[in-house]
């Protein structure tokens, strides 16, 4: 409130003051608030450095913490020119740590928000390189569905050729499957054939049906296919129909089929359609 009032020569004096212990003002729970507030009020070239400069030798440390990450996100949402560039280049890094943090992972999609031009693109192709060790990452997860949720079907071909050949081990766990089930709604035609071809096969479809995660994968591709690939998909999964309504996840997956095949179902019944406690926060 001080800082909104002062005059611009004020506020530089008293950012000068402060400059030595703005970082340690950033990890307090109380100092994190008075922080992001100043970045709101002030401008100019002369601060924005000042700030710059201040947090820049422990930014490692402020990334992952829980009260100064949202210190770093303010930055990055507010100081102009190149002036958050010692962030991006951070970030790019120690790319895989970042992205792996529970707070991290926060900065990183912040700075996916505000990047530009050839930053941004560097950014993208991190996430990408990175798709296999972040897809299945508690936080990692996030990202590369950041990256998906863009909705460039460039960028989700280049995600699920990242992760081709593991797709039906990825879409058996908690968190890559979540990213699985993104890609089935944000790809275009050649990712679905990728998806449904591995999800599908003869050595895979069993397990995925009757998985506390992967039969989710397959409700998703249930709704979503288009008709080739519900053909493909029908004759692959008549070997299985008896099976489906002896667990919980098959009458789920029964249920579909009814609405999508309902050839194939034969007027089967249905389940409750259920859905898992692991939704995406992003």
């Amino acid at each position: 409130r001080v800082v909104h009032y002062k005059s611009h020569d004020q506020q530089l004096e008293l950012i000068k003051c402060l400059a030595p212990s703005l970082a340690d003002v950033s990890l307090n729970v109380h100092g994190t608030r008075a922080v992001q507030r100043i970045l709101e009020c002030v401008r100019g070239e002369e601060v924005e450095t000042l700030v710059a400069d201040a947090l820049a030798p422990r930014l490692e440390e402020l990334m992952e913490d829980l009260h100064a990450n949202h210190v770093v996100q303010r930055c990055v949402a507010t100081l102009t020119g190149r002036r958050s560039d010692f962030i991006f280049e951070a970030v790019q890094r120690n790319f895989v740590a970042v992205g792996t943090h529970r707070h991290g992972c926060c900065v990183l999609q912040r700075c996916l928000d505000n990047a530009l031009g050839s930053v941004k693109q560097a950014l993208v192709q991190r996430v990408i390189d990175h798709t296999p060790e972040m897809i299945a990452d508690q936080y990692g997860n996030y990202v590369v569905q950041y990256i998906l949720q863009l909705r460039d079907a460039d960028l989700t071909r280049k995600v699920v050729q990242a992760v081709k050949g593991s797709i039906a081990d990825l879409a058996c766990q908690k968190f890559s499957s979540n990213v699985i089930e993104k890609c089935l709604t944000s790809g275009d035609e050649w990712c679905m054939n990728t998806l449904v071809e591995e999800v599908t096969t003869e050595a895979c479809l069993g397990r995925l049906l009757h998985d506390p995660y992967g039969n989710y994968v397959i409700q998703r591709l249930l709704q979503v296919a288009g008709p080739d690939s519900l053909t493909l998909i029908g004759a692959r999964l008549e070997p299985h129909m008896g099976s489906l309504r002896n667990t919980l996840y098959g009458k789920r997956i029964h249920a579909k089929i009814v609405k999508a095949l309902p050839d194939l179902a034969a007027g089967g019944g249905g389940g409750d359609g259920g859905r898992r406690g692991h939704e995406p926060a992003l």
